[in-house]
């Protein structure tokens, strides 16, 4: 349960009262949380009413909610980000990410815009559920257009293969657990179209699946899967804020970056790693291959990762993630992304490459 300190709480009566009026306040109760403000407090005094919604959410454990809510409904407030990032609401790191850059090629950025951003591409990664028996296996992807989301080909082999049915399949927007491991939001799903929900796809090299294997994978052996979903979640809005008449829509990654994949650089992953709830990390990159098909580098990943979407410290995506050291060295030596200029070259020409980083 998450439990706020006093200054906490100063920081969140403050937010609140920046953020949202009183009628806005009420309708964020309601849509998002189910709960009437009136049933809580009847204080005409607004900061004595948010005090009495803090104190209500603390005693009866929806503290977590609101703040997520909050922060959903509010992605622009610095001061929502922060306190999120604190509480373990959020991907983001409770404090300033990126200072004392040593590298050129690594940009200062203003944290307020990174978390603003950092907030907005969350909503915009989801996890892949795909069946296998009475089971699922996972993996991770990210919308690239209102309806389109790219993950790895073997992310949905068993679907281009025929051994799973697209209809089984769920795309898991919003899942996010505290810090404390308690539930906030077990998300929203999406499935896939009914027919054409392949738009575009390669498969990987067979080559790098190979222990101590010199081979390299050609333009062709991308290991992507560009799937349709069944209606249009970049253009709703994301997490607990979606049934508040002014949220902003979820949105998609809508550029790619030209810069980051240089060895050094440092690189962050959104990943669902063993499934579990939207999570960050970053490291270096070692640099690309000879031919620009692949981009090696040392952020942590584990199973359920594949699919992540990898970006450069401006948090522009640069990468798809699909794979890690296949010597199985410990500890491994690197694991390895598909540059998206690759991805964006093999599409040349496809009716697909039209609709991917579409303005918002």
């Amino acid at each position: 349960m998450t439990q706020l300190t006093g200054s906490q709480a100063a920081q969140l009566r403050d937010a609140l009262l920046d953020g949202f009026t009183p009628d806005a306040l009420d309708e964020l109760l309601y849509y998002a949380l189910s709960l009437r403000r009136a049933e809580i407090s009847l204080a005409d005094n607004y900061r004595t009413r948010i005090f009495h919604l803090i104190r209500d959410a603390e005693s009866r454990g929806w503290t977590g909610e609101f703040i997520s809510a909050a922060r959903d409904a509010r992605p622009k407030s610095a001061a929502l980000q922060a306190l999120a990032a604190r509480l373990g609401l959020s991907s983001a790191p409770p404090g300033p990410a990126l200072e004392r850059i040593i590298n050129a090629a690594v940009p200062f950025v203003d944290v307020s815009v990174w978390r603003e951003q950092l907030a907005r591409l969350e909503g915009q990664v989801c996890r892949v559920e795909v069946p296998a028996g009475l089971d699922a296996t996972f993996g991770t992807g990210f919308l690239v257009s209102p309806d389109l989301c790219l993950t790895n080909y073997h992310v949905v082999q068993p679907l281009i293969e025929g051994t799973a049915q697209p209809a089984s399949v769920r795309l898991r927007f919003d899942f996010r657990r505290a810090s404390d491991g308690t539930a906030v939001s077990d998300g929203r799903t999406f499935p896939l179209v009914a027919g054409d929900w392949l738009a575009a796809s390669s498969p990987p090299g067979a080559a790098e699946l190979q222990p101590e294997s010199a081979g390299v994978p050609g333009a062709d052996e991308l290991d992507f899967a560009l799937i349709r979903v069944d209606g249009s979640p970049g253009t709703e809005p994301a997490g607990l804020a979606g049934q508040l008449p002014d949220a902003p829509p979820r949105g998609w990654i809508d550029r790619a970056g030209s810069a980051g994949a240089e060895a050094g650089c440092q690189l962050f992953l959104l990943q669902h790693p063993e499934g579990a709830p939207l999570k960050l990390a970053f490291g270096a990159s070692l640099g690309l291959s000879a031919n620009g098909t692949r981009l090696r580098h040392q952020v942590n990943t584990e199973p359920g990762s594949s699919g992540s979407p990898c970006f450069n410290a401006r948090l522009e995506l640069v990468g798809l993630h699909h794979a890690g050291d296949p010597n199985f060295a410990h500890p491994a030596g690197y694991n390895a992304a598909i540059p998206v200029a690759a991805i964006l070259e093999n599409l040349a020409g496809h009716p697909a490459r039209a609709e991917l980083f579409s303005s918002q």
